[in-house]
């Protein structure tokens, strides 16, 4: 019976846990960026939580492998968590940043990460010609010429920019029935 409430402690805490982390990216601020520009970035909670969690699993296997038998299932456990965690912190790169004015938006328009990528784009708010949510579960604006610009839920600050986007390009923006 002491398993069973045990798993059901552990996963209540999880799921506090990354609520926790989802409300917090969701109440989070963009701020300011040069003359009457703003900026959103990849929440510095919710990223460093992941790669916390992902460098203490992958540390655990690792020294499992290492000390304690565990051979190459907990290495080839370990070793992508340890990656992992290390990409989320590459997330905090200003590369990452989405930034924005009156005029135009510039930010990522590729999924490559520091330092290979993202490859940063710009476009005028004028020149869009679809938002949306992409396969990868990314919100995203789209000129005429087919390039992306792309940012998510926890950038801190998401709502902001897709506010103004519904603000100056009213168009693009359907109404719910």
């Amino acid at each position: 019976m002491s398993g069973i409430l045990q798993s059901a402690v552990a996963a209540a805490l999880t799921a506090a846990a990354i609520g926790g982390l989802t409300w917090m990216a969701g109440r989070a601020r963009s701020h300011a960026a040069g003359q009457a520009g703003r900026r959103i970035s990849p929440n510095r909670g919710v990223m460093g939580a992941v790669a916390a969690g992902c460098f203490a699993l992958g540390g655990f296997a690792l020294y499992a492998a290492a000390f304690h038998g565990g051979g190459a299932p907990a290495l080839y456990v370990g070793l992508p968590f340890v990656a992992f965690g290390a990409l989320m912190l590459t997330s905090l790169s200003p590369r990452m940043d989405v930034i924005w004015d009156a005029e135009r938006m510039e930010g990522p328009a590729s999924y490559g990460m520091p330092p290979f990528g993202p490859r940063r784009a710009a476009m005028a708010f004028e020149d869009i010609v679809e938002v949306g949510v992409d396969a990868m579960g990314s919100l995203y604006a789209r000129d005429g010429a087919g390039q992306k610009l792309r940012w998510n839920q926890y950038y801190s600050g998401y709502h902001e920019l897709a506010d103004h986007i519904a603000l100056v390009r009213p168009d693009l923006i359907e109404a719910d029935g």
